[in-house]
Formats: structure tokens, C-alpha cells, sequence
């Protein structure tokens, strides 16, 4: 028996739930991103000159790069599906 190909109105909303997806993970990166420069920012301002401060810093540091990894890639994916849909409705 052969698989039924998905219909049109069924891949449409598979790649909307997709989109959706993908930019819900580009904002959580930018959220991680935010949080570890305030993170940052905050320890700079309220932690004396120590050992702590730095750890956190760190940590901080840590999870901004995590936040920026994760949202250029998505922002990238989400860039190059959109440029592959346009070239896909243009015959």
C-alpha cells in the first residue's frame, strides 16, 4: 500500500507550525542572550571586586553566547527557508 501524499492545505500547516517553532527557539536565544548581558550588567553594578563576581560574570558570559549561538543559527534558518520558499513560488 502506498503512503497518501499530505495535501496542500495539510503541508501548509505543517510548515506554519514550523515557522512557528523555529521563531519561538530565535526568541529564546535572544531572551537567553538578554538575560545573561543583564545578568552581566548586574553583577558589575552590585557585587564588590571578588572571586564571585567573576564566577558570575562568567556564568553570565556563559549563558549569552549559549542565547547568541542559538538565535543566529535560527535566525539564519529562518532566512534561508523564507529565500527557499520565494524561490520555490516563483517558477
Amino acid at each position: 500500500m502506498t503512503p497518501k501524499k499530505p495535501s496542500q492545505v495539510e503541508q501548509t500547516t505543517a510548515e506554519q507550525n514550523n515557522d512557528k517553532r523555529r521563531l519561538m527557539y530565535f526568541t529564546l536565544g535572544a531572551a537567553l542572550f538578554f538575560i545573561g548581558g543583564g545578568a552581566l550588567q548586574l553583577s558589575h553594578q552590585y557585587l564588590s571586586e571578588s572571586w564571585q563576581q567573576e564566577i558570575i560574570a562568567l556564568i553570565a558570559l556563559a549563558v549569552m553566547a549559549c542565547g547568541a549561538m542559538i538565535a543566529a543559527y535560527y535566525y539564519v534558518v529562518l532566512a534561508v527557508v523564507r529565500i527557499k520558499r520565494i524561490m520555490m513560488s516563483n517558477p
